[in-house]
């Protein structure tokens, strides 16, 4: 079929227009006996976006054509976006495409107006339905955004459902000539949706409208993450032993008998990487990040590594996870517990005492973790000097690591890291799941020294596998195109000489290190944030701007994000025995080269709609919270500003959005977009600026909190917090 396909793709660049199925079997000495084979092979061609079908069956290049291919993704108000593009495609002109589906668009008359023309195949092809009666029958009914969605389910399949009950409908997969046989090719008119009706399948019960929080099971389903694994993934999972084995043992490196140990939070299960130090008669550290072997039990073509393809990565909402892999596996036998055997991959490194890697190399080993530890327990040991009871004989060990960590640190900043803002929200929920309190959580020592550990392998193994197909985690360089102009309206609201001359990786870094005690650092750096890339997987290596460095991978998190899966099947491959000879084989190394590709395309893809719905489960549950404290006035900051309005944080983690109609004062309101302000009643907002809000409204489903603006709040502020109103010393 290789073959086949790069037969076609010749004959297929030597023509400037359309060729019928007929006509390429004639020109390339094929029968028509053969028409359904090369039908399959064109069909291949035109999911990976080489070739497309026009409706006349026609086929063509899809880079002579002027249509638009990729993976769709939508956001919480059903706006679909084609992934790595600028394009955005309203909801009524979504076709019936849903997350994650691979698509053609096509746009009337060349505008920017895209509508999805064809469906080539479906990312994960199921939508949350409720239940509706109607005149004695039951029918399966999309849920919000995807109102423009026609549904057919069989009604046998809803007997045993009630109206208000809400299911999974697994979408049938859109063959190449469903589009045009179910789709009317009249023009269409503005506001019409071109949805051809889908027949679909009962895949699971999530619940009824009357359950607390059916709303994450509703959100988590509508990105393809399910509670349930197909019947073909559970059958694979019997087989999976629960304790490692003699047999799983050879050629492995034995650390048993060393001192491993993890440190992750407190209800952590799917613990994925250990540690261990040791002091080189050289004065060097030796290094080794263990890291669970998911890829001795999930192997590529497996209903299991299939399933993980497609779900991308585990979800974590709120006090929940969707796992990537089953229990048996993510919190079983791959699940670096303390002390019972487990299979790994190590990354060890040699490194000097002031951070730099002089050697390293990864391999297949088995260890047993001495202890779970937690981030809390040793940050005790690193920032208070306090021992905590059990940690007595780890004390000095940590107490090394942390010194190590620091020295990795410094040389990632002198490397050209960026410290953007950031933190983590938690949430802590009742017996129902109900928000009772969310809180920011800021990396401290312990955090920051598993992160500096994990950057370290991950760096290491993209740096010995750069030559060879591998997935790579990229971001792009900043484009200072984007930054400049930013820059310029920073520069009227901050002190002269701040503004870097230059837009390279370590003049943003000194930049933000000078403002990183002011005000201004949380909305610039957020503003600075949106002039760049999103991180992504990639097997072209492009280096990722933001750490600062020239290789990188994802190596340490393989019971979690199908990336690292990849990687260590990856390295199986690479360090068995017989890869020389494979290597030297053109086909092999071209097919391995393309499979990478889309794994790469595949991981990316899956990780923006898990980061979508863990967003808007966030947003949704945190309006839901705050809409008990409706008229309450809470402290905030100015983060962005806008000519509608502004976004404020208050409490470090809710963001509402003050509309210029809920700023109070007299007179008109006028924003200054070379100075970030808006100006009222003779009061001037800008940047960081510290204010009283009031929670106005909040909404559940948009998932957003709606403030009225009462004025600035500094005094109350500096006497709560004891700061001076110079601009070193507006954040402590």
């Amino acid at each position: 079929m290789v073959e086949l396909e790069k037969l076609l793709l010749r004959y297929l660049e030597t023509l400037t227009s359309g060729v019928k199925i007929k006509e390429i079997c004639d020109n390339l000495g094929l029968s028509l006996d053969e028409k359904e084979i090369v039908l399959t092979a064109l069909h291949n061609l035109e999911v990976e976006g080489k070739v497309y079908m026009n409706k006349h069956r026609e086929f063509m290049l899809m880079s002579r054509s002027s249509k638009k291919y990729g993976t769709v993704s939508v956001n919480r108000h059903g706006v679909g976006v084609l992934l790595n593009s600028n394009i955005k495609i309203s909801k009524e002109n979504l076709g019936g495409a849903l997350p994650g589906d691979i698509v053609v668009l096509n746009s009337d008359g060349g505008r920017d107006d895209y509508y999805v023309e064809k469906i080539l195949k479906r990312g994960f092809g199921s939508i949350a339905c409720g239940i509706i009666e109607e005149d004695g029958h039951k029918y399966a009914m999309p849920i919000s955004d995807n109102e423009f969605l026609r549904i057919e389910v069989d009604e046998s399949e809803l007997a045993d459902y009630v109206e208000g009950d809400l299911i999974s409908v697994e979408l049938d997969a859109t063959g190449r000539d469903d589009f045009y046989r179910k789709t009317s090719q009249r023009k269409r008119k503005k506001g019409e949706s071109n949805a051809p009706t889908h027949h679909g399948t009962v895949k699971e019960y999530l619940g009824n409208v009357n359950d607390p929080n059916y709303d994450i099971e509703v959100i988590a389903n509508k990105h393809g993450f399910y509670k349930r694994y197909p019947k073909e993934v559970e059958e694979e999972v019997k087989k999976i032993p629960e304790d490692i084995s003699g047999e799983d043992l050879s050629n492995r490196r034995d650390y048993r008998k060393k001192i491993v140990f993890t440190i992750d939070g407190e209800d952590t299960k799917d613990i994925d990487d250990a540690i261990s130090l040791e002091i080189l008669p050289n004065g060097n550290y030796l290094l080794g990040v263990h890291i669970a072997d998911v890829s001795h039990y999930v192997k590529p073509g497996s209903a299991l590594f299939e399933e993980a393809r497609r779900r991308g990565t585990s979800l974590y909402i709120l006090d929940r996870v969707i796992a990537m892999l089953p229990k048996k596996l993510s919190n079983g036998i791959c699940s670096l517990k303390p002390n019972v055997d487990r299979l790994t991959k190590t990354c060890e490194m040699e490194i000097t005492k002031d951070g730099q890697i002089v050697n390293s190399n990864v391999f297949h080993s088995v260890i047993r973790s001495r202890k779970q530890m937690t981030y809390t327990a040793v940050n005790q040991i690193l920032e208070e000097g306090v021992v905590p009871e059990g940690y007595e004989e780890y004390s000095d060990i940590l107490l090394e690591m942390g010194e190590l960590a620091k020295a990795l640190d410094k040389r990632r900043i002198a490397e050209g890291k960026i410290d953007f803002y950031s933190h983590e929200v938690k949430t802590k929920t009742n017996e129902k799941g109900d928000i009772i309190s969310v809180k920011a959580n800021y990396q401290r020592s312990a955090e920051r020294l598993i992160e500096n550990f994990m950057v370290a392998a991950n760096t290491s193994v993209a740096k010995m596998f750069a030559n060879l197909p591998f997935i790579f985690r990229i971001h792009e360089s900043i484009d200072r195109f984007k930054l400049r102009p930013l820059f310029n309206k920073i520069a009227n609201i901050l002190p002269n000489g701040l503004i870097p001359k230059s837009m390279h990786n370590r003049d943003i870094q000194s930049f933000l290190e000078r403002i990183k005690n002011t005000k201004f650092f949380a909305p610039i750096s957020l503003l600075i944030l949106k002039c760049m890339s999103k991180a992504k997987y990639s097997d072209n290596n492009l280096g990722h701007c933001g750490l600062g460095l020239r290789f990188y991978t994802h190596f340490t998190s393989p019971i979690r994000r199908f990336s690292d899966l990849v990687v260590h099947n990856l390295i199986d491959l690479y360090l068995s025995k017989d890869f020389e000879k494979k290597r030297n084989d053109k086909e092999f190394m071209d097919e391995l080269a393309l499979k990478v590709h889309e794994y790469a395309e595949q991981a990316s893809a899956r990780e923006v709609e898990g980061d979508h719905a863990e967003y808007e489960v966030l947003d949704s549950k945190m309006a839901e919270f705050m809409s008990k404290h409706k008229g309450e006035e809470f402290t905030g900051t100015i983060l962005e500003m806008s000519a509608s309005g502004m976004r404020v944080v208050f409490d470090d983690v809710y963001e509402g959005f003050v509309h210029t109609n809920n700023i109070e004062g007299e007179g008109k309101t006028r924003f200054n977009k070379d100075c970030l302000s808006i100006t009222k009643g003779g009061e001037e907002y800008t940047l960081g600026d510290t204010v009283a809000v009031v929670i106005d409204s909040t909404s559940k489903s948009k998932g957003e909190i709606s403030l009225k603006l009462k004025g600035h709040d500094v005094i109350k502020l500096y006497e709560e917090k004891g700061m001076s109103k110079s601009l070193t010393s507006d954040k402590k």
